[in-house]
């Protein structure tokens, strides 16, 4: 039996452009909202569908007609299904104050030659900051690929991090890589919430029933009572099985960047409902 796959490609900005086969984007209405950019590739049997309203979000990728994306069921009718896929800013042990405008609050949009969308938020007060992000999707392969960027647009230095998310429905079992470098003794961490918006990681000696390592791989039973891990991975990818899916989410490893939050490249958050995949940037420093 062929195995379906689904492939989301991170780039950061400053990438050469799209080297792919660009499929048709046509605007419409989506999960009653509107506007939604659809991609749709025919050959690949897959669709993808942006929400430029909430947030910019990628809130559909399906490999025929099966979506490994997860929405809100109560936010539905209401233009705000909060989950998918979206791009945040961290490092999230900073404990960042709330930044609707780069998280939740409606995005600009437009159609640029080549098939590329771009979305793009508004200035955070917040943060002092904006988002945009190019988006693709290959005719050929179905694989989706963004260019990520964030901008200072504060009158003084800052650094943050892209943290990029993903939220796919629960029940299925994720696969992260694990560095045979890495700075923790047990190659992954293990989450502990001290606060709403703050985790402690134990690199050291951690254990979960829903969890374990084969060979250099950390497999994670991505249901339950909600959970966190995260590790320091070095191969640039993160992949969630669920059904007969595969969905692998492929980004910019830099093996000197400055991994500020809990060292980590990729978490991952789980609980009953969702299971998040969460590659993160290096902190980079900013000038206005």
């Amino acid at each position: 039996m062929k195995a379906k796959h689904l492939a989301l490609l991170l780039l950061l900005g400053g990438c050469a452009p799209f080297g792919l086969s660009p499929a048709p984007i046509r605007v419409g209405a989506f999960l009653d909202a509107e506007p939604a950019l659809i991609f749709e590739a025919a050959e690949a049997g897959v669709t993808a569908v942006c929400l430029p309203g909430v947030a910019g979000r990628i809130v559909h990728y399906s490999l025929g007609g099966e979506n490994i994306l997860w929405n809100n069921p109560d936010a539905q009718g209401k233009d705000r299904p909060q989950g998918g896929y979206g791009l945040d800013l961290g490092p999230e042990m900073r404990g960042l104050p709330r930044h609707a405008a780069i998280w939740e609050a409606p995005h600009q949009w437009g159609l640029l030659a080549g098939g590329v969308a771009t979305v793009a938020s508004g200035a955070d007060a917040a943060l002092g900051m904006k988002v945009d992000k190019q988006v693709a999707l290959d005719a050929v392969t179905g694989n989706l690929e963004i260019i990520q960027r964030m901008r200072n647009i504060s009158g003084a230095e800052q650094a943050y991090c892209i943290w990029d998310r993903t939220l796919c429905k629960s029940g299925g079992w994720t696969l992260i890589p694990l560095n045979r470098k890495s700075r923790f003794p047990a190659r992954w961490v293990l989450g502990k919430r001290l606060t709403p918006a703050k985790w402690a990681y134990d690199g050291v000696s951690p254990s979960h029933p829903n969890m374990k390592v084969i060979d250099d791989l950390l497999v994670v039973r991505s249901i339950g009572p909600e959970q966190k891990v995260g590790a320091d991975s070095d191969a640039g990818w993160i992949a969630y099985v669920r059904g007969r899916l595969l969905f692998v989410k492929y980004f910019p490893y830099t093996p000197d960047g400055l991994y500020s939050d809990g060292g980590l490249s990729v978490a991952h958050y789980y609980n009953d409902r969702i299971a998040e995949l969460e590659p993160i940037s290096p902190e980079v420093r900013l000038p206005p």
